[in-house]
């Protein structure tokens, strides 16, 4: 048996980083990285509904890296 994370545990996640994603690139009025967002959203939801989960942890990086790279734009209050 393996500790990896399931496919729903996964899915929350890439969900979860799509939002504070496209919540961070409105801020900055950056309308490519809140479609990057959607893009990861809706290529996990695929990956998700093929049970592809290479795929689904792949945009899971992806988006992560994307709120990574937006924090680290947007300037400390």
């Amino acid at each position: 048996m393996t500790d990896r994370p399931d496919l729903n545990v996964l899915m929350r996640e890439v969900i979860d980083l799509a939002r504070e994603a496209r919540r961070l690139a409105r801020a900055g009025g950056n309308d490519v990285a809140a479609s990057s967002a959607d893009n990861f959203e809706q290529g996990a939801a695929n990956a998700y509904r093929n049970q592809n989960r290479e795929q689904l942890e792949n945009n899971l990086t992806a988006a992560r890296s994307l709120v990574e790279h937006l924090r680290a734009l947007t300037p400390k209050a």
